[in-house]
């Protein structure tokens, strides 16, 4: 355990960390969008130097492959069936994403896995 944290939590912020998110407001997998309509977000550092341009204000709506967070927000019951996508694993971000920890919903990281994100 790391900073008054117990292992519990630290697990869960460990896999906050590793879902990504896409930084395309409303995105779904159906939807083509355009690298050039997605917002401009400065990776901020770890220090929490934290600006309106960075992803801690950002609040996503959908997992990096394009699946919604709330599943219960789509009517469509062949979604809302659907668990998390897996943990993105890969060496290199998907394109316009941040993981899930470096969103507004941080705050929910050390409990990710028992949230209705997680």
């Amino acid at each position: 355990p790391a900073g008054g944290d117990t292992v519990r939590e630290c697990l869960n912020k460990i896999i906050a960390k590793s879902a990504f998110v896409s930084t395309i407001s409303g995105a779904s997998n159906d939807e083509k969008v355009d690298d050039t309509s997605a917002p401009t977000f400065r990776r901020s550092p770890s220090s929490g130097n934290i600006t309106e341009n960075s992803t801690h204000n950002f609040r996503p709506t959908h997992w990096w492959n394009g699946l919604p967070l709330d599943p219960s927000s789509v009517d469509d019951d062949t979604v809302t069936n659907v668990p998390p996508p897996p943990l993105y694993t890969g060496w290199t971000r998907p394109t316009n994403t941040c993981p899930y920890y470096r969103t507004f919903y941080k705050s929910q990281a050390k409990e990710f896995t028992e949230t209705e994100h997680g």
